[in-house]
């Protein structure tokens, strides 16, 4: 019954897309790009708890602390687009620091149907579909970031 429970809220959650910012936050759009970048390159590491086996995804699907952590992160890959967009960066700059939210979005998905459905292939699949994204963001960051010495 509990982990029926937490699978609704992680569909409900995950399903929803996460919080969507009202209006662009104050300051340089670089420094809130750079802490949006920073986060979803975090949940992709949160992600990987997920596992890249069956047995692993199995075990994540069913250790409550794992699939909170799991949620945590994969509300934050639904939103990327929100996230990326509250930023303000002007073109072309928003379009290279959204490229990477395709496929955390589709692996949001996978991780709905996975945790509904207690389907560890899909967890498996959401795992691997957030690495392959990972080196888009880390390429996003070295866009926004200042050089070295520079502020």
């Amino acid at each position: 019954m509990r982990f029926a429970a937490l699978a609704a809220a992680v569909a409900l959650a995950v399903g929803c897309g996460g919080g969507k910012l009202t209006s662009p936050p104050r300051g340089p759009w670089r420094a809130n790009a750079v802490r949006v970048l920073t986060q979803l390159h975090g949940d992709v590491t949160s992600a990987e708890l997920g596992g890249t086996t069956s047995v692993a995804a199995g075990r994540a699907i069913r250790n409550t602390s794992t699939l909170f952590a799991l949620l945590i992160a994969y509300t934050d890959l639904t939103a990327c687009r929100q996230m990326i967009a509250g930023v303000d960066a002007p073109s072309p700059d928003a379009d290279a620091l959204v490229r990477p939210c395709g496929d955390l979005q589709r692996a949001s998905s996978l991780f709905t149907r996975a945790v509904t459905a207690s389907d560890p292939a899909s967890l498996v699949r959401a795992t691997l579909l957030a690495d392959r994204a990972d080196p888009q963001l880390v390429r996003a960051l070295a866009l926004v970031q200042p050089p070295r010495g520079e502020k």
